[in-house]
């Protein structure tokens, strides 16, 4: 599971990953990517948002936070829901979630 620590209302670093699966990185040509965010032991609305292809034979895609997400301090799991023309949806990690801590500052 990958984790990122980022502090309350901080927007960067912008995230990027990787999409691959057993046989190496996934073509996402012809694809559209979801990010979504959900606290975890919270049984409430994901944050749901656009996510950038930056490189389809690659399989780079990226999040680039907003001061409109304003995520609380706490746990969150995260995932890619990508989908290609004509196809179903898939959502990477497909072994788990990624892991975000949202934690506070000094201030």
């Amino acid at each position: 599971m990958n984790e990122i620590v980022l502090k309350k209302s901080d927007i960067l670093p912008v995230l990027e990953t990787t999409i691959s699966g057993a046989n190496g990185v996934i073509d996402l040509s012809n694809v559209t990517g979801t990010f979504f965010v959900y606290k975890q032991r919270f049984s409430g609305t994901m944050s749901i948002r656009s996510g950038t292809i930056v490189s389809a034979t690659s399989g780079l895609v990226r999040y680039t936070w907003t001061n409109s997400d304003n995520l609380s301090v706490g746990p969150y799991f995260a995932e890619w829901r990508l989908y290609q023309t004509g196809a179903a949806m898939r959502s990477y990690p497909s072994d788990g979630y990624l892991s975000i801590e949202i934690v506070s500052g000094l201030g």
